[in-house]
């Protein structure tokens, strides 16, 4: 019964790690095709203003592939979407109705952080390849920062993905919270109360106010079983 789920485990794994180096291959041609000839070294007015020697067809060509890419990286981000909004509906829990809900969220703060941060460079880029090199030299050489802003998106989502989820933001607060006693900025019962604050309302925090409700319920329970007691003994003294 365990061996055909682990050869379907491993025969996924072998896809995921094939897909990962076609991927890779793919990218090393795509790089490799100014190198091997696609340039503009022989006819410098098709040369690209924002990036010299490169050819503005193979540029042309490179966001082609890219807008592919990205269609399929955004039509999976819709199929995602779907999926959690269908979960959340039909969710019969709040607390799973909510988990889903959050999902959704971070699902779209992706989904927007990459169109924001990936939409600015297509446009340039196309504005730079259908331009002329006057207009594109007088226009399009103090956005540079266009594509700083590009490459900026591989950094904001492990950001978001880490700080959408609670351990995260339960981690980073007591880090916080060590270096603010080690400076003497706050007290044990400031971060204390800091954390609970954070994670009021969440099955992380239901989870580590167990112990309490389970003593608040065990010192009831004791008392309940001691007035029995009490009555017997009185009777007895009389």
């Amino acid at each position: 019964m365990v061996r055909p789920v682990a050869e379907s485990g491993a025969t996924k794994t072998g896809r995921v790690y094939s897909f990962i180096g076609l991927c890779w291959l793919l990218a090393t041609l795509l790089g490799m095709l100014p190198l091997l000839g696609w340039n503009c070294l022989c006819a410098f007015d098709r040369c690209s203003s924002l990036l010299p020697l490169y050819s503005k067809r193979y540029i042309l060509f490179c966001l082609v592939i890219f807008a592919s890419v990205l269609a399929t990286i955004m039509g999976l981000y819709g199929a995602i979407f779907r999926l959690v909004q269908a979960s959340g509906q039909k969710a019969p829990r709040p607390a799973a109705r909510r988990k889903a809900r959050r999902l959704l969220k971070t699902v779209l703060m992706i989904l927007l952080a990459f169109l924001v941060c990936w939409g600015p460079l297509f446009g340039l880029l196309l504005a730079d390849v259908f331009g002329s090199n006057l207009w594109a030299q007088e226009y399009l050489r103090g956005m540079d920062w266009i594509l700083a802003l590009a490459v900026l998106n591989s950094a904001v989502n492990p950001i978001i993905y880490s700080f959408r989820s609670r351990e995260v933001c339960r981690a980073v607060l007591g880090f916080l919270c060590c270096g603010c006693l080690r400076l003497g900025m706050r007290g044990p019962g400031d971060c204390l109360a800091r954390a609970v604050e954070a994670h009021s309302g969440t099955s992380t925090t239901d989870s580590s106010l167990r112990p309490r409700d389970s003593f608040r319920g065990s010192r009831s329970l004791s008392f309940r079983m001691r007035e029995p007691l009490s009555s017997i003994s009185s009777v007895r003294s009389i």
